[in-house]
């Protein structure tokens, strides 16, 4: 739904990766890598995505 910011309409569409503690990782800085890897695969299918993070081995095999 657009919103109005500075006399313009403005929509947005997040892209938002998923990672989850601790089956993907257990330090905070693998983490936040895993959800950044899962973001970008979320904005290949398009805007207002989301995508779990799946390790690439998971990716291969699934």
């Amino acid at each position: 739904k657009p919103y109005a910011f500075e006399n313009m309409l403005v929509r947005t569409s997040p892209s938002i990766g998923i990672a989850v503690y601790p089956d993907n990782a257990n330090e905070a800085p693998d983490l936040i890598c895993c959800a950044d890897e899962a973001m970008y695969e979320a904005k290949k299918n398009g805007p207002g995505q989301y995508r779990y993070y799946a390790s690439r081995y998971q990716r291969q095999s699934g």
